[in-house]
């Protein structure tokens, strides 16, 4: 086999993996939204509050990809559920940060601290330096992912209205 064949079937392999990866990673965050009885949208904020710590509202809105009106929507669930705490900023007190709360935290680690575990066993299969490359690729993809996504939403902003 050439080099040219194998570099494609590779480049289809990994396309393959990140698609299925993604499909599998969708079921487990599918899972753990059934088993808190959230949607996938306030799962997907509850991260990046988890991630990024406290933000204003706005920010969630920038960071999620959502209106400012359906944050305020979702944080008004996620309040309501415990999930979600808004308090005025010590410093400007007229910012609100929107965290989230202790419970979050301990079904985070309940959901999610099996399967880090099961990563770093993994990874521990791999060299330092493999393991650079993977996080290379993944901050490339992730990045190559946030990008079409905001060129999906700018077309469809674009867009006429459709006559459907």
């Amino acid at each position: 086999m050439s080099n040219d064949n194998q570099r494609e079937e590779l480049l289809e392999a990994i396309h393959h993996a990140c698609r299925a990866f993604q499909n599998a990673a969708d079921e487990v965050d599918e899972a753990v939204c059934l088993c808190v009885d959230i949607n996938r949208t306030d799962l997907r904020c509850l991260d990046i509050l988890e991630r990024l710590g406290p933000l204003t509202a706005g920010e969630l809105a920038s960071k999620s990809g959502l209106t400012t009106g359906a944050t305020t929507t979702l944080l008004d669930r996620l309040e309501h559920a415990g999930y979600a705490t808004r308090t005025r900023d010590t410093v400007d007190r007229r910012k609100v940060l929107v965290d989230i709360t202790p419970t979050v935290r301990g079904f985070a680690e309940e959901f999610y601290g099996r399967l880090a575990a099961e990563w770093d066993a993994l990874a521990a299969r791999f060299s330092n330096s493999d393991l650079a490359t993977i996080v290379e690729f993944l901050e490339a993809s992730r990045a190559i992912n946030a990008g079409h996504a905001a060129q999906l939403r700018r077309d469809r902003a674009e867009a006429p209205p459709s006559s459907a």
